[in-house]
This record gives C-alpha cells, structure tokens and sequence, in this order.
C-alpha cells in the first residue's frame, strides 16, 4: 500500500484522472456529443500506469513540494517508463473495447492506422500484458475509482483474467474480423469514435496538467446582419447585383434543402462569391443544428488565409490553423 501517487509534480493521480473525467464530461455536454460508460471508463484510467515505481521515482524527486511530502520517493535510474501501455491493457481488459484502449495508448502519441493497431495487439499476448500491469501499486486513493477498476484493493493484474486461449479469441473476434477493411461503414465509424475518445481525452488531459480550472466555454453567436453589413462595406462593381441574387437563390434553396445533418455541396462559377456564399450556408446549418462552431478544411494555405480574413470580418472569433500532410506515393 502506498500512501501518494501523483500524476504530474505536487497532483495525486486520482485527483488528475478524476478531473480529466469531469473535463471530458463537461466538453462532451458542450458540443452534444455520446460518451458511453465504456469511454468514461477509459478515461477516467488512462494514467493509471503512473503507479509504478519507475514513474513515480523519477516524477517525484523533481517535484517543488518533495521537502513536504509525507511518502517520498528515492531517484530511481535508467530508461524512462511508459506508463500508456500498462493502462491500455486495465482499460481493454475492463470495456472489451478496442477504441477505448487504443486511445490510452496512443494519448501521448498519435493515433495509428488500423493495420499498425493490429499489429500492435497481435504482438501483445496477454502474458505481456499481465506483466507489465503487475508492476503497478496499489495505493490509498485508487479506492475512488472503484466504478472503472472494479476491485477495491489488491493487484492490478487481477483485472486481466483471460488466459492466452482466450485472448487469441479475443483478438480474433473482437479485432481482426470485426475492424475488416471490407466493412467499410464500420471502419467509417471506428474513425470518428476513437478521434473522437481521443481529441476529448487529450484535451481535457492537457488542460487538467497546465490549467486545472474550468474551462470558459461559450456558444459562438450568428447574426444575418454582419453578412448584409460585411457585403454593404464592399465597393460595389458590376458583378455586385449577379452576386446579390446568387447568394439569396444560395440563401433560400439552403433553408429548403438543410432538413437534417448530411453531406451538402454548393457549385458555383468562378466569381459568384463562393466565400461569402459558403460562410452563411455553414451558418445557416449552425443555426438549425444547433452547431457550437463551424470548421472549415481547405486545401491550400492561400484558401485558408482567404476565407480567415473574410471570417475575422463577420465573426468575432475565429481561429487559424495550418498544417501538411504528406502521402507516401511510392508504397502504392
């Protein structure tokens, strides 16, 4: 028995994992998004794997309140500990789900394709797993998550029951031939479930280690008439009426057409106002669906830098994000 874990310099563990939880539950609520038991579950024990020695003697002598902690920790040297991996294996072991450990696994990474996620678990029998799960402690202050871990006291390998028969069962059914690359619908949505476990995780992660305060959330407001007043402040040319009247034809066959959630398209000549257009159908659709923000995923560093100006115009807050993505052609 060990008197303090800590997650991060002068934090017990279960205060952090208790926390992320909270946050996750509370940006979840937010944006309308399910969170089932299961993912709760995962969350509330992806650093579990910080109770280990290892972690823990080398956290604890760096920590600014040592000199008054009442069970301290001696340096401990050599490799550094993953503490990802040894949690995955309690969150898997207790949800049966491959999206829920998958990302604790990778929440200080970065998510995987499916066919590296396979390989990892066919590689990782569950004798492996055992082992590296035994080497965490039990400690006073894990009785608090009684409803994710299941036991009250004792090793932590108990929570891995199954044997190498069964777990071969396990991987076959539950990973192979469930996560088929021919089942496309259900890859679809593995897709956005586990991006989804995963941005709500390592959002509320991060902000319970750097902030630890409530988040400040805020629903954007939409107002038609910044549109008019933006379109009114421009110098008007000979285009100026084609455009009123495209954007108002826009207008009114997204009003007619927006009936549910779905996949939308707008074709518009070059010249027409395809910025101004696009911005007040995505708000249109935030408006009726409730939206708490509008993303816009463009191609070209020029687009994006475009459509940020026009949006700065008309919203008073928007954020600018650039990235690149490379593709391996030659594997192909």
């Amino acid at each position: 028995m060990h008197g303090k874990v800590c997650s991060h310099p002068g934090k017990n563990l279960e205060e952090h994992l208790l926390n992320v939880l909270e946050w996750a539950e509370e940006l979840a609520e937010f944006y309308a998004l399910p969170l089932s038991d299961q993912e709760k579950t995962a969350i509330a024990l992806h650093d579990i794997g910080k109770a280990a020695v290892l972690f823990q003697g080398k956290l604890c002598p760096n920590c600014p309140e040592r000199s008054n902690c009442p069970n301290p920790y001696p340096r401990v040297k050599g490799k550094s500990y993953g503490h990802a991996e040894p949690s995955s294996f309690i969150v898997l072991a207790r949800t049966d789900s491959i999206i829920c450990a998958e990302a604790v696994r990778r929440h200080h990474t970065g998510l995987q394709d499916l066919q590296e996620i396979k390989n990892f678990w066919a590689d990782t029998g569950i004798d492996e797993q055992k082992g590296q799960v035994s080497s965490l402690f039990w400690w006073d202050g894990a009785s608090t998550l009684y409803k994710c871990i299941g036991i009250k006291a004792g090793k932590w390998a108990e929570i891995l029951t199954r044997t190498e028969d069964s777990w071969q069962d396990f991987y076959f059914n539950s990973i192979e031939s469930e996560y088929s690359r021919d089942n496309v619908q259900q890859i679809s949505q593995t897709w956005v479930d586990i991006r989804k476990l995963s941005s709500l995780l390592v959002t509320s992660d991060r902000w319970d280690a750097m902030v630890g305060t409530g988040f400040l959330l805020s629903k954007e407001s939409w107002d038609k008439a910044s549109f008019d007043d933006y379109l009114a402040s421009l110098k008007p040319n000979e285009l100026s009426p084609w455009r009123a009247s495209i954007s108002q034809m826009v207008y009114i066959s997204a009003n007619e057409k927006l009936a549910s959630p779905g996949i939308y398209t707008i074709t518009l000549p070059t010249g027409a106002g395809k910025t101004i257009i696009g911005l007040e159908t995505a708000v249109q659709a935030a408006h009726r669906f409730k939206a708490t923000g509008i993303i816009y995923v463009l191609p070209f560093i020029s687009l994006v830098d475009q459509n940020a100006k026009v949006a700065g115009e008309i919203f008073e807050k928007i954020q600018e994000d650039h990235s690149l993505a490379y593709t391996d052609t030659s594997a192909q």
